[in-house]
C-alpha cells in the first residue's frame, strides 16, 4: 500500500516538473531570438508600407532626422529611421494646417501598446477593444515632447478633425502604428518591454492645444 502511494506521490511530482518545464520553455520561446524576429517583422511592415499605393499607409521619418535635403545633407533612408502607420480612421474636416500637431503642442490622445507577438504593454485608455467606444472613455492628456521619439514623430504626423464638429467619436486621425526599436526603448529592456522590440500602437488623437491655450474639455 506505502509502496503504492510513494509510486503515485512519484508520478505527481514527475507531473509537476514536467509541466513547470514546459511552462518555461513555452515562456522562453516566446521571446528567443527577439531582436532577429522584430528586425524581420518590420522589414516586413516596411515593406508592406512602400507596396501601398492607395495612401492607407503613412511613413514618417523621425522628426530627430533631416526632413529634407538641401545637397549638404544626406537624409537617412534606413528602415528603422521610420515610423509606419496604418490608417483605421482619418480625422473628419481636418483640412487646414492648424488641425496638425507640432512637438510643442499637448494632446488628448487615447492609446492600446503591444508587442510584434501580440503581447500588450500599455493596457487601453478606452474601451470597447478593437472597436473602441470612445463615448464611455477618457483620453489620457499629455505632451508630444514628453513620448518616446517614435510615438512623438507618428503624432506629429497626425490630424485632429475640425473643432466645429460635435460628434467625438473617432474625430481625430485612428492608426495603428509600427515603431522600430531604435525609436523606442532601443537595446535596454523597459519593465514588461524586452529590449529590441517594435513597438505597435493603436493611436486615436482626439485634440490639441498649444503652450498657453486653454484646455478645453473633451465633450
Amino acid at each position: 500500500m506505502k509502496k503504492s502511494l510513494y509510486s503515485a506521490l512519484g508520478l505527481l511530482l514527475l507531473l509537476a516538473t514536467c509541466l513547470t518545464s514546459c511552462d518555461e520553455t513555452e515562456t522562453v520561446d516566446r521571446y528567443a531570438n527577439w531582436q532577429s524576429r522584430n528586425e524581420a517583422f518590420l522589414d516586413s511592415i516596411a515593406n508592406e508600407a512602400a507596396a501601398n499605393t492607395n495612401g492607407e499607409w503613412v511613413r514618417c521619418l523621425s522628426y530627430t532626422l533631416p526632413q529634407g535635403n538641401d545637397g549638404n545633407v544626406a537624409i537617412d533612408y534606413s528602415v528603422e529611421s521610420y515610423v509606419y502607420a496604418k490608417k483605421i480612421h482619418e480625422a473628419e474636416g481636418a483640412d487646414a494646417q492648424e488641425l496638425h500637431i507640432d512637438y510643442t503642442d499637448s494632446v488628448y490622445v487615447h492609446y492600446r501598446g503591444e508587442l510584434m507577438n501580440g503581447d500588450v504593454f500599455q493596457s487601453a485608455t478606452y474601451e470597447g477593444g478593437d472597436t473602441p467606444d470612445l463615448s464611455i472613455s477618457t483620453p489620457a492628456k499629455m505632451a508630444v515632447s514628453s513620448g518616446i521619439v517614435g510615438f512623438a514623430t507618428a503624432l506629429q504626423h497626425m490630424r485632429i478633425a475640425n473643432r466645429s464638429l460635435t460628434d467625438w467619436q473617432y474625430k481625430g486621425d485612428y492608426w495603428r502604428v509600427y515603431i522600430p526599436y531604435q525609436l523606442g526603448y532601443g537595446t535596454t529592456e523597459q519593465d514588461n518591454i524586452p529590449a529590441y522590440s517594435v513597438l505597435v500602437f493603436d493611436v486615436i488623437v482626439m485634440d490639441k492645444w498649444k503652450v498657453g491655450e486653454t484646455v478645453l474639455p473633451i465633450q
